[in-house]
């Protein structure tokens, strides 16, 4: 994000829970400037939030991905809510509707998440992924997913040992990807471990404006939350149970 835009806005959403570490500002520099400031992070119970597993599984403090669980996000819009009516009252209608109507279809999503996984055996329930951003999403619909990345997003040119045990276990064959990804790195990361980064899904980012791609029986608009969501269940969903 600009810094000097930020310092200017009239409102200001941040993630929470660790995602914005690096920012020299604070909530409170950002109040003090003028700012009504919502901290989505803030919304989740505590005792809903993760920690942050290494390749190890070892914990690495809290987990900010909590997006992937729209029960969560869901939480968090009715915040983002409160935040927008503060600061335009006249609007306040304007953003109940929307943020009901949001949530109404947060909760149809996941509603569709838990049927398709419950059609997935047991043993298939395992994924690997390019980043350590599923932690939610594994949590909310009982499923096992690793990252071959660190909680920095890091990942080392070879698999940890423990990791490439967890993933010949599970006679997993796909690595799903973020897109922007280095294809040519993953490649070189997936091939002793028997898998191909040839799968795509948006747990950190939206596709690009009017992208969409198509699922096992439906097409996905990517450049919103509920279409990027959707079709990331679709993907994994479609190839868990293909195993």
């Amino acid at each position: 994000a600009d810094i000097g835009e930020m310092r200017m806005a009239d409102v200001v959403v941040l993630n929470g829970l660790g995602l914005e570490a690096a920012l020299k500002e604070t909530p409170e520099d950002l109040r003090s400037q003028g700012a009504i400031v919502t901290v989505l992070g803030d919304a989740v119970p505590v005792e809903k939030r993760l920690p942050f597993a290494g390749t190890d599984g070892a914990p690495a403090g809290v987990d900010p991905h909590f997006w992937m669980n729209p029960t969560l996000w869901a939480t968090a819009s009715a915040a983002m809510e409160t935040t927008l009516s503060e600061a335009a009252p006249d609007a306040e209608s304007y953003f109940a509707k929307r943020g009901h109507s949001f949530r109404v279809d947060l909760s149809a999503a996941n509603d569709w998440a838990v049927r398709l996984f419950a059609e997935v055996s047991d043993v298939n329930r395992a994924a690997l992924t390019s980043h350590p951003t599923m932690a939610y999403f594994a949590d909310a619909y009982k499923l096992e997913i690793r990252s071959i990345a660190n909680a920095k997003g890091e990942a080392e040119t070879t698999a940890a040992e423990e990791l490439t045990e967890w993933i010949k276990g599970r006679r997993l064959k796909h690595l799903f990807r973020e897109p922007g990804v280095d294809a040519a790195a993953l490649t070189t990361i997936c091939i002793p471990l028997g898998v191909k980064a040839d799968q795509r899904i948006f747990s950190l980012s939206f596709g690009n404006a009017g992208e969409i791609l198509p699922g096992t029986s439906d097409e996905f608009p990517l450049d919103n939350y509920l279409g990027a969501f959707r079709y990331t269940v679709d993907c994994l969903q479609s190839r868990m149970a293909l195993r």
